[in-house]
């Protein structure tokens, strides 16, 4: 079983709140041609010394407090990765970069349509978007990132993921993209008509 993280994006407009979801490829594996919000699995990377500087400082504390299924708290490490994989698979999946300049700064639309075209190259390689953290001198801002609930995949699938959902708003001034690889399309829905197609 895989461990994931899964965020959903949130944003407000006139008619009310919205949240982003994605369609998968038809031709995939695992759900294909299905709606989710933007996720995937962690990567070692992800909890690694590397990766936890590339957060702003006293995020790991904010980060840590996480709970397994049966109430007992998980290394502050690996709390801090699933929050770094949902940033990672935020900016993979949606092209939305929840990051910070060293100054704390929130990344501006030019700095993100030009990393934009690097979302290929770090899709499934969490080290490549470290790299580019690094780069950059951009620091993961996980300090909206509000945790919301815990998944596991039902034991009969072949396929199994203990994911981590959490809610952010969209970062002022971005704007949300499939990558038109794993995903094929994406819509901001009110919550509320999700709710009831799923009835």
């Amino acid at each position: 079983m895989h461990c994931a993280a899964t965020v959903l994006l949130l944003r407000e407009q006139p008619t009310g709140l919205e949240v982003l979801m994605m369609r998968r490829g038809s031709t995939l594996s695992f759900m294909a041609g299905m709606w989710v919000f933007p996720g995937g699995r962690m990567e070692p990377d992800d909890a690694s010394a590397a990766a936890l500087v590339r957060l702003r400082p006293g995020a790991l504390a904010r980060g840590a407090g996480l709970h397994s299924m049966q109430g007992e708290p998980i290394a502050d490490d690996v709390a801090a990765g699933l929050h770094i994989a949902a940033c990672r698979e935020a900016f993979e999946e949606a092209g939305v970069l929840l990051a910070v300049t060293s100054s704390g700064e929130p990344c501006g639309l030019d700095r993100v349509e030009r990393l934009g075209a690097m979302r290929t190259t770090v899709t499934g390689n969490a080290s490549a978007f470290l790299r580019m953290l690094e780069e950059e001198d951009l620091h993961l801002d996980i300090a909206p990132l509000v945790y919301w609930s815990h998944w596991i995949t039902p034991s009969l699938e072949p396929k199994r993921f203990d994911t981590r959902f959490f809610v952010a708003p969209l970062p002022p001034g971005q704007v949300a993209s499939a990558d038109l690889s794993e995903l094929t399309e994406h819509a901001w829905i009110n919550p509320a008509s999700v709710a009831a197609a799923i009835e």
